[in-house]
């Protein structure tokens, strides 16, 4: 069983391990706790907590990329056409574009 401790002075562990009947790696997520002297704890299944929050930030950093790649191409184009201000070939070739990436 791997142990990682977070939490204040320890008293909250994950632990990880493998269960015997599925085979499969689990998370405990253990409190520990002293009530009136007496030690004791309680243990929660974190495994689909843990997946979830996995999925999130997959997809969170999907869609930053999905919307910067556009978003860059843009902006170069602009920064372009900008940059040459008499040049009307630059102006007919990147603006039909930029309007046509803005709008997806």
């Amino acid at each position: 069983m791997e142990r990682k401790c977070s939490g204040d002075r320890g008293r909250d562990v994950d632990a990880r391990y493998y269960g015997r009947r599925f085979r499969r790696e689990r998370t405990l997520g253990i409190n520990r706790a002293s009530v009136r002297g007496r030690r004791g704890g309680m243990a929660a299944d974190r495994t689909a907590l843990l997946a979830i929050e996995h999925v999130r930030r997959e997809f969170v950093a999907n869609v930053s990329h999905e919307l910067r790649t556009p978003l860059s191409a843009i902006k170069l184009m602009l920064e372009t056409v900008l940059i040459s201000d008499d040049d009307a070939e630059a102006r007919t070739l990147f603006l039909p574009q930029v309007a046509a990436k803005s709008t997806g």
